[in-house]
């Protein structure tokens, strides 16, 4: 299977995440990105960390453009909001089990 453009797989078989930031934001318009670890080796919970960081991030982006922040502090931003959500998944799947799978039947 054909890894999304997001997403790359390192030679330790830990999967990261790239989030390309606008050339309008950056000062000199270079095309640059974030990339962050999700510290896993599983494709299936990288797709779906992947998808909802993307999500995230188009928001937290879209909200940082409107302010007067510069290129430094608006990918700051970005990249610790991500962490966190990161951390936060990582944190519910260890408490809730893999990708917060809920059984069709309740047993007693």
């Amino acid at each position: 299977m054909q890894l999304p453009s997001y997403l790359s797989l390192s030679r330790h078989n830990v999967y990261y995440y790239r989030f390309p930031l606008p050339k309008e934001i950056h000062p000199k318009h270079k095309s640059t990105h974030i990339r962050l670890s999700l510290s896993t080796s599983n494709e299936r919970e990288a797709l779906y960390t992947s998808n909802m960081l993307t999500y995230h991030a188009d928001e937290i982006l879209n909200t940082l453009q409107s302010t007067n922040m510069n290129y430094e502090e608006i990918r700051t931003k970005i990249t610790e909001r991500l962490t966190q959500l990161i951390q936060d998944s990582k944190t519910a799947r260890l408490k809730d089990g893999a990708l917060g799978y809920t059984p069709l039947y309740a047993y007693e």
